[in-house]
């Protein structure tokens, strides 16, 4: 269901202007995603018709995912099975308004998704495709055996068949690690996924540094 979160001074972004609170959905399909219709972020309608704003938008769903973050109040909203860190991983940026609809389906939507350290996913997302379906479902406007089209800014560019599709199969109960139950939709997604590249990684005899692992960071 929808959610109003209130805006503080320290994460607002210049697209917001005046406004002190924006509306958003929050699902766990595997990690806590936010979802946010793009004129709710602040930015025109056409903005991904036209050349996107990359910088302002990074910018505007990096300050909504630390507002977020550091609500007392989504904090004590957001329960996930496991009961991992119950943070928001990523934010959705959606245009209800652009995108081509595959066969059988009953709509179709473009998606701008940033998750973890503000990484742009080239692709609709396969599991926050689940959770647009769960979201779309809980309000009531995509029932069970019902199909949607989601799109990323790249696929909307070469047509429906490139999209991917998600189906709400059926309402279920998720059981928690606490011994509870959570309910859930079971959500069905296809679509296309290629290879762009391969890497081969060779440790040599003798080399600790390869055999007791490392980690780089910025």
């Amino acid at each position: 269901m929808d959610l109003i979160v209130d805006i503080y001074k320290q994460y607002r972004w210049p697209e917001l202007k005046d406004r002190l609170s924006v509306v958003v959905s929050l699902a766990c399909p595997s990690a806590v995603s936010c979802h946010i219709d793009l004129e709710e972020l602040g930015f025109p309608a056409d903005t991904f018709s036209a050349v996107i704003n990359f910088q302002g938008l990074g910018f505007a769903t990096k300050q909504l995912k630390a507002a977020l973050n550091n609500s007392v109040y989504v904090k004590s909203l957001l329960r996930t099975p496991n009961d991992n860190d119950n943070l928001v991983f990523g934010v959705m940026v959606q245009d209800k308004e652009t995108g081509s609809s595959a066969e059988g389906t009953d709509g179709a939507e473009t998606g701008f998704y940033l998750f973890g350290d503000q990484h742009l996913d080239r692709s609709p997302t396969g599991s926050v495709v689940a959770a647009r379906n769960t979201i779309k479902y809980f309000k009531g406007e995509l029932g069970t055996g019902r199909s949607w089209t989601y799109h990323s800014v790249l696929t909307k560019k070469h047509g429906k068949a490139h999209g991917f599709v998600g189906k709400t199969m059926r309402q279920v109960d998720v059981p928690c690690r606490d011994g509870s139950t959570m309910t859930g939709v079971e959500v069905q997604v296809s679509g296309h996924a290629y290879y762009t590249g391969t890497s081969t990684c060779i440790v040599e005899r003798g080399d600790r540094t390869g055999k007791d692992g490392f980690l780089l960071g910025l």
